[in-house]
């Protein structure tokens, strides 16, 4: 598994709320408060201040071998809200990602396991997407790390689903990203690891279209 972030990460043990619309999180902007992230089933995911200041990150995405694997391939409302076990394999949501994104400066990064459990990073000094409107176009530059500098290739792309695939690409490789005709980078794709298949979760400027073991990826606010 590659799982950097214990439960403590996210506050401990949260107690369940009522629903947190995404207008209310507006309502955090400039305050100096972390966000911990909750995992109802079958309803939306949740959002909640956390006073826990040794949390420095927001983790939006995970993959790993866990025992039961989340359905990726899904459409387009499901990744706008966000889906999965926030303790295992999830997405926060692109209206989520898109206005904690858009509180300020933001940067981003990547961390990849493969098959071997070999281990690559990738850090972006600046990312945002933009809202539904615009399907949340992806904005990210300013590289470094040792995972190689694979998402330049997505700068601009619109995000892409199996019912909103502007360009076939989503269809094609059996998942969800700011995908066009073809992804150098596809962490929501299927999981296949040790595979030599672009439909899988791969990073191609680390190790091509070879499926990876385990992603992580966090934002945080600058």
């Amino acid at each position: 598994k590659l799982c950097s972030s214990s439960p403590n990460d996210f506050g401990g043990r949260l107690k369940a709320a009522t629903k947190i619309v995404p207008k209310l999180l507006y309502r955090i902007q400039g305050m100096d408060i972390e966000l911990a992230i909750l995992f109802i089933p079958n309803q939306d995911l949740k959002i909640f201040p956390n006073n826990n200041k040794n949390v420095s990150q927001e983790v939006i995405q995970r993959r790993g071998n866990f025992p039961k694997q989340q359905n990726f391939n899904v459409d387009w409302e499901t990744y706008k809200r966000g889906f999965g076990d926030i303790m295992k394999d999830f997405w926060l949501g692109n209206e989520n990602i898109h206005i904690l994104s858009n509180q300020g400066p933001c940067k981003i990064r990547f961390d990849l396991e493969d098959s071997k459990r070999n281990r690559r990073f990738a850090v972006y000094e600046h990312f945002r997407i933009d809202d539904e409107y615009n399907d949340y176009t992806l904005h990210i530059s300013n590289y470094s790390g040792n995972a190689g500098d694979g998402m330049k290739y997505h700068a601009g792309q619109r995000f892409a689903t199996r019912d909103k695939d502007h360009l076939r690409g989503a269809t094609v490789l059996e998942g969800a990203w700011w995908i066009f005709e073809w992804a150098y980078c596809h962490l929501n794709g299927l999981y296949l690891p040790g595979s030599d298949d672009p439909k899988s979760i791969h990073w191609y400027e680390w190790l091509m279209n070879e499926g990876l073991a385990g992603t992580e990826i966090k934002i945080k606010l600058s």
